[in-house]
């Protein structure tokens, strides 16, 4: 795999190297408003994707029940795989009053070798505070002391269990154990010792850029398993090929298949002026993967061979659109060839939004116009490729309740992806199985649940309303009355009116 950096535009060409993965669990331990909480993922067995069946989960609950703590987490996910410092603000991944966070995800992935994995990634994540002088004045009694406070990444576990092409299956082990624990029995940046000597060696250079490495990632919050130290540690031989190829695979898997759509990076305010846009083509046996930000309104630049990579997947786009909002479709106004400030030659752009031959750019399209052409190519790619994982918080948000039926409906049924979403807007609990369907409830020692199937003309949105208001499940909805509230609005108006 090749990635490289063009013009604000992440670009990942695959040669021959396809690798598919899926997202199989999710476990929390202290993290955020989840004191434990597990969610299985629907069809997210090997022999499921390898046979085309998506994996579609729907996350549903009130407010504060940890909805958005999934979606979250698989972005500190996205970050590691990559080799990406996690945000900043993401500080409130440790629940309160607790020393650490933990989160174990497991996946599933083949080759086109025919080799299956299963693989169990988990890491610790704790809050560390620093202290820096404002002054540097050892004399000045007023000097203040700034206290930062930063989410640190620790004790990184990788294990797999491999299923070779003539069915033989390995037992689940180690490939990186960089836990404290283990560091210290071993005395190695990772072990245990026979697996670090099987892949690494006996090299004393290396074992300390190892240790420089491990302390590098700490202090930027990375991973250290997936940093490119330890990829380009590991020896290649017949014996640890399959470690490479693994480590390979999950980093490819972070980079370029899972995308994660929050509320910071999608809200209104911040579609007036940019669009997010996932591009892919797969042609000639070679995946090329794109993902940038358009503006909405003003000239887009892009480098000039890659400016028919982004043509055909706007016009591509359109045609999804058409069918979704009749009558309306967005295209590129092409501006021509042009210098930017370091003289490089680039294709010149506007976006477009044309509504029955009226066109205008597309930040004066409607709120709800804007988002749905923000997740747009993603969900395009969650339908015909298998190793697209795509997480949005929040979907329902400016969209048409019957539409974003009529969307997950078609996405459930022949997606080739996965797709996880949160959503307020109860109408996919009346198109979609229940197996594809998660709630949250208000118990934070076990915060995810799934409801059985219904029968009959019965949908599982009613049967969800009557386990609210009769409270079959319990710990699925923190009761409220109507009346209580009403009396809270009033005497909150009362009080200012005596105050005033």
């Amino acid at each position: 795999m090749d990635y490289y950096f063009k013009n604000k535009v992440i670009v990942m060409a695959f040669k021959n190297d396809k690798i598919y993965a899926r997202i199989k669990t999710i476990e929390f331990f202290n993290f955020r408003n989840i004191e434990y909480g597990k969610v299985d993922l629907p069809n997210a067995k090997i022999e499921d994707f390898k046979c085309g069946s998506p994996s579609i989960l729907g996350l549903y609950g009130q407010n504060g029940s940890g909805k958005t703590s999934l979606i979250m987490a698989l972005n500190i996910l996205k970050d590691l795989l990559s080799g990406r410092s996690i945000e900043k603000n993401y500080l409130s991944s440790v629940r309160v009053g607790c020393d650490y966070a933990r989160l174990k995800f497991v996946l599933t992935l083949y080759n086109d070798a025919g080799v299956d994995y299963e693989v169990h990634y988990q890491f610790d994540l704790k809050i560390e505070v620093e202290s820096h002088s404002l002054e540097d004045n050892e004399f000045d009694i007023d000097a203040t002391q700034d206290r930062v406070e930063t989410l640190k990444v620790y004790n990184e576990i990788l294990r797999y269990k491999r299923t070779a092409t003539d069915g033989t299956e390995d037992p689940l082990q180690d490939v990186v154990d960089a836990s404290l624990e283990s560091s210290l029995k071993a005395d190695y940046a990772f072990g245990n010792k026979s697996k670090y000597e099987l892949l690494v060696g006996k090299n004393k250079e290396t074992e300390q850029k190892l240790r420089d490495a491990k302390a590098a990632s700490y202090a930027k919050s990375r991973s250290f398993i997936f940093s490119k130290d330890v990829y380009t540690s590991i020896n290649l031989n017949d014996d640890t090929a399959h470690y490479k190829e693994l480590i390979s695979a999950l980093h490819t898997f972070g980079m370029a298949y899972l995308h994660v759509i929050n509320t910071m990076n999608t809200g209104i305010n911040n579609l007036k002026n940019d669009i997010p846009l996932c591009i892919w083509s797969d042609k000639d046996g070679a995946l090329r993967i794109a993902y940038t930000l358009l503006k909405t309104i003003g000239a887009n630049q892009v480098s000039e061979d890659f400016y028919s990579f982004v043509a055909e997947a706007i016009n591509g786009l359109s045609g999804v659109l058409g069918t979704i909002v009749p009558g309306l479709s967005i295209e590129i106004k092409d501006l021509g060839l042009a210098s930017n400030e370091k003289g490089e030659s680039v294709h010149v752009f506007e976006i477009l939004s044309n509504r029955n031959g009226v066109k205008i750019p597309l930040k004066y399209e409607s709120d709800g116009i804007r988002r749905i052409v923000s997740i747009l190519s993603l969900l395009i790619a969650v339908y015909n490729q298998p190793s697209m994982t795509i997480a949005i918080d929040e979907m329902d948000s400016g969209i048409f309740e019957y539409l974003l039926g009529e969307i997950l409906q078609v996405l459930s049924e022949s997606a080739r992806g996965q797709l996880i979403f949160s959503s307020h807007n109860l109408r996919p609990l009346e198109v979609l199985p229940a197996k594809f369907l998660c709630f949250t409830t208000v118990n934070a020692d076990n915060r995810f649940i799934k409801m059985p199937d219904v029968s009959g003309n019965n949908n599982l949105r009613d049967k969800y309303f009557r386990n609210i208001i009769l409270g079959e499940t319990e710990g699925l909805y923190a009761p409220t009355d109507k009346y209580d509230i009403e009396l809270a609005f009033y005497q909150a108006g009362n009080e200012l009116d005596t105050e005033g």
